[in-house]
């Protein structure tokens, strides 16, 4: 039979490393779930605003002029989603502890 503080040392090594790896598996989890929220919303932000933009192309192909309101919305929302994109990849590399999990 092991002596009562050997056992109890391996007992509390094999908690801690549990422990530990339960921590890293939750920390993986929360990060991919924070990531791919972020990914979800910022497709959704940028696919919306790459819809307008798309049907104001498509009414400018198809022979119909844009008025000059539409003209500076078309320039507007292109200069709107640009910066969101860049504003986006900038606050992502902010949080660089759910980079890579």
């Amino acid at each position: 039979m092991l002596p009562m503080s050997y056992t109890e040392s391996r007992g509390e090594k094999l908690g801690a490393t549990l422990k530990g790896f339960a921590r890293e598996m939750g920390t993986r989890l929360v990060s991919n779930w924070a990531k791919e929220g972020y990914d979800t919303a910022a497709h959704v932000s940028t696919s919306l605003l790459a819809k307008r933009i798309e049907e104001l192309h498509q009414r400018n192909r198809s022979g119909k002029r844009l008025t000059q309101q539409e003209q500076h919305f078309l320039t507007a929302l292109t200069d709107i989603k640009s910066e969101l994109e860049r504003e986006l990849d900038e606050a992502w590399e902010e949080y660089p502890h759910l980079k890579g999990r």
